[in-house]
């Protein structure tokens, strides 16, 4: 079982030991190896594994490093910020059930957003009554 936590667009590809580590890494905001060994499920008995594949996840942009503390510790950072993450996620909606039409799926998104809010005020106004 891996851990909880839905992943980017473009993750799901990777093994499950790498989306493991890019859910806790993303999760946090970021982490140690230390930090994502005490996280993981069924760990490997060194660091040295988690490490390795970080690395390789660093090589493919998934991931991206900076020092930090006194004894100068990798810290694995998320290398998509949420706005990234939310336009991927947007651009696969958009081809996966509007054809690949950005403005369809807008569209879509504007109409669900007034009929969200047309609910809403019925609520309100019951409420009021």
């Amino acid at each position: 079982m891996g851990v909880s936590g839905t992943l980017p667009a473009g993750f799901e590809p990777l093994g499950q030991r790498q989306r493991d580590l890019i859910r806790i890494v993303y999760g946090r905001g970021g982490a140690t190896v230390r930090e994502i060994h005490a996280r993981i499920p069924d760990p490997p008995p060194t660091l040295c594994g988690i490490r390795t594949l970080l690395n390789r996840m660093v090589r493919k942009g998934l991931l991206r490093t900076r020092r930090s503390g006194r004894h100068s510790e990798l810290v694995y950072l998320p290398a998509l910020t949420d706005s990234d993450v939310r336009l991927r996620a947007f651009d696969r909606i958009a081809k996966e059930y509007f054809r690949g039409s950005k403005y369809r799926a807008a569209d879509a998104l504007d109409r669900l957003a007034s009929f969200e809010e047309s609910v809403e005020a019925q609520t309100l106004s019951r409420h009021a009554a």
